[in-house]
């Protein structure tokens, strides 16, 4: 991490704030590099969740052309 990156401030609860000090600690790691770290998984889950939600979208709707065979095949049913 840059010390050159902008600051700013956070506040945590108490609980949050304790849950970091003591991470930081037995990882050995900085806090900051913790709370970037956690903030880029996060982004990284929610990309692929909007990927997986836009495949699952995709893949219901059906296509322009489908749609117009289907309409077509209604009528040719034989019985």
């Amino acid at each position: 991490m840059s010390k050159r990156s902008p600051q700013f401030n956070l506040r945590l609860e108490p609980k949050l704030r304790d849950w970091l000090a003591e991470k930081a600690q037995s990882t050995r790691l900085s806090r900051t590099w913790i709370v970037n770290d956690l903030i880029q998984q996060a982004m990284h889950n929610e990309q692929q969740l909007k990927s997986v939600k836009e495949e699952a979208l995709d893949a219901a709707t059906p296509r322009a052309s489908e749609t117009q065979h289907q309409s077509l095949t209604k009528g040719t049913a034989h019985e």
